[in-house]
């Protein structure tokens, strides 16, 4: 007697695998970036200094440089520290700190009063939140 083979089990368990492996993934760098791509701040909203949620004797702050960056003062990866791009009167929420791969950071306010900074590696799906306050 013959036996059939099962070749329409393994397209099933194939895919089963493949939709799980995207269901349990995480965002990598660039998805963050790509989400925040055109959000901004407004620059009245982040100028100034912030110290940690966690432990006020770290402190930050955001200085305008000649009203082309946003520069980030208190935190450094890399070779520098990072600079968001400003557009009118606002700035974008994604900076990067000059490397090789580069170090980001995307900004979310919660509120005039709270920040969140994300740090991550373009290629990594792995971030560091860090919660700021005015």
């Amino acid at each position: 007697m013959k036996q059939k083979p099962y070749f329409g089990i393994l397209p099933f368990l194939f895919s089963f695998l493949l939709l799980h492996s995207f269901a349990i993934a995480q965002k990598n760098g660039m998805a963050i970036r790509d989400e925040n791509k055109n959000k901004k701040i407004s620059l009245t909203d982040i100028l100034g200094s912030w110290h940690s949620a966690e432990n006020s004797e770290f402190k930050i702050s955001f200085v305008n440089l000649n009203n082309y960056f946003v520069s980030l003062e208190g935190i450094k990866h890399g070779m520098g520290g990072y600079s968001f791009i400003i557009t009118k009167d606002s700035i974008s929420v994604n900076g990067t700190a000059p490397n090789w791969p580069p170090f980001d950071c995307t900004l979310t306010l919660i509120n005039k009063n709270e920040l969140k900074l994300e740090f991550y590696q373009y290629h990594s799906t792995q971030s560091t939140c860090v919660i700021y306050k005015r």
